[in-house]
């Protein structure tokens, strides 16, 4: 009797090589779309003239005066506390412009968004689509900076969401960064608190659900 020859250890190389070769195009890409999305996000950088509003709070807290616009009326005339509390170490001295942080913090805060865009998505897609969509968005790089808290808003977000929705059980440890995250959007913007909100009830059924699940296993079990 004759037998075929196996191909099994063939194709098993050829399946390895095959996914080794899909990360390295799934790694290239990524690499050039965020360094393509870097490097003109900070060659169109601006600064809006919203963006002194929380620089001149910023100031006026460093100089000793507290956090007012005009020294002695303390009024609350800003909505991005978290952004405006970065900025005062900068007005502290005259080693870094607070234009310039404003700049860094809002590429920073761009790539880390595309970092979490891979995350995201490594295992949902080929190819990185969701990061191609972000970076190739001509407003997402020109909203990368302006001064404003909106690119780091959008990051703290986005890594609030990831946080939450991988963490695979809800156990408090594992879901800390998640609530942190969450939490701070709401001092960084006033509509966090919606986010936040919708956080909470995703948390809250996420545990009612695996309660539930765990409940069942232990009844099987029982019988």
């Amino acid at each position: 009797m004759k037998y075929k020859k196996t191909t099994l250890l063939p194709d098993i190389a050829y399946e390895k090589r095959n996914t080794i070769l899909k990360r390295i195009l799934y790694f290239a890409i990524s690499v050039v779309l965020i360094l393509f999305g870097l490097t003109t996000s900070y060659r169109m950088r601006w600064i809006s003239d919203d963006a002194f509003i929380s620089l001149r709070y910023a100031k006026n807290f460093a100089d000793g005066k507290g956090l007012v616009f005009n020294e002695g009326e303390f009024v609350e005339g800003y909505t991005n506390f978290f952004w405006t509390i970065l900025l005062i170490p900068f007005h502290l001295s005259n080693q870094i412009d607070p234009v310039e942080a404003c700049y860094f913090f809002g590429i920073l805060s761009f790539f880390g968004t595309c970092i979490y865009l891979i995350l995201f998505c490594k295992k949902l897609s080929p190819i990185p689509f969701a990061l191609s969509c972000f970076v190739l968005l001509y407003h997402n790089r020109i909203f990368a900076t302006g001064g404003l808290e909106t690119s780091l808003h959008g990051f703290i977000l986005l890594s609030a969401s990831y946080h939450l929705i991988y963490c695979r059980t809800t156990n408090f440890y594992k879901i800390i960064p998640g609530i942190l995250l969450s939490s701070l959007s709401c001092h960084n913007r006033p509509d966090g608190i919606l986010f936040h909100i919708l956080a909470g009830i995703y948390i809250i059924l996420k545990f009612l659900q695996e309660s539930k699940s765990n409940h069942t296993n232990l009844r099987f079990d029982f019988l």
